[in-house]
């Protein structure tokens, strides 16, 4: 088993789709942490608000597997198009941080929004404040120190409600 972080968005009706995503992920991996979730603001053509949150997993399937077939595969069966085009195509997104201590530019793992989007860095630091993203050798916390976290409003009723019925 190794160790991956998954960040999870979602802009329509994200309380239900945050919640099924969860339920999916189970079904695939041993879902371990839910950072808390966050009601962030829409970047670029998006509409509405997102909600955004990392997972922390453990896992036996291979990261080609996960990246092209299991997480799209829960995606789309989620309603979201396989094109991803247009601003309101968000149902679920579900995107892998890191897998283990894989560096792999092909998968884009370590992936980019860790150091781009505010919430993820933020919310990996939360469930994993020492782990060290490669090849930097940064933890999120590092990271997460200089982002600006300006319009992050945490939904703690909700990530607990959702911690209650995935986390044993």
């Amino acid at each position: 088993m190794v160790k991956i972080y998954l960040e999870l968005g979602s802009n329509i009706m994200p309380d239900v789709n945050i919640d099924i995503a969860l339920g999916h992920i189970r079904r695939i991996t041993k879902l371990e942490e839910i950072s808390t979730v966050y009601r962030t603001e829409p970047i670029g053509q998006y509409s509405g608000y997102f909600y955004n949150c990392v997972v922390g997993c453990q896992t036996e399937l291979d990261p080609l597997y996960l990246k092209k077939i299991a997480l799209p595969f829960i995606e789309t069966k989620m309603g979201r198009p396989v094109s991803r085009k247009g601003p309101d195509n968000r149902t679920i997104d579900i995107d892998m941080l890191i897998y283990d201590d894989l560096v792999n530019e092909t998968l884009s793992i370590p992936h980019n929004d860790i150091f781009n989007k505010p919430f993820v860095a933020f919310c990996l630091c939360e469930i994993a404040p020492n782990l060290r993203i490669l090849p930097l050798f940064k933890t999120a916390c590092d990271i997460s120190s200089n982002i600006n976290k300006t319009g992050m409003i945490a939904l703690r009723e909700y990530t607990n409600k959702l911690r209650a019925k995935y986390l044993f």
